[in-house]
């Protein structure tokens, strides 16, 4: 995909999860990775757990406001030209 883009001329960042993302699905992720990431997860078993408990401390209150910023973030990205938001 990267030659590709160098090929037609797109610019693109190579770090993707820096890059601006107008999916509010990647943000969910926040919280089941920290949930991983501040615990010991020696089994399969473990790393479920994790990643559901993750999961269960998001609320939907939190999703909406991320998908109610979408137009920000895509004035944003527009504005700066498609360089990276603060987002």
């Amino acid at each position: 995909m990267k030659t590709w883009k160098e090929k037609n001329g797109l610019k693109h960042y190579f770090n993707c999860p820096g890059s601006p993302d107008w999916s509010p699905i990647e943000r969910c992720w926040r919280l089941p990775k920290s949930e991983v990431k501040g615990r010991m997860c020696l089994t399969h078993d473990d790393l479920v757990e994790a990643v559901q408990d993750g999961w269960h401390k998001l609320d939907q209150d939190t999703i909406n406001k991320w998908i109610d910023q979408i137009p920000q973030i895509l004035k944003e990205t527009i504005d700066l030209e498609g360089k990276m938001t603060g987002f």
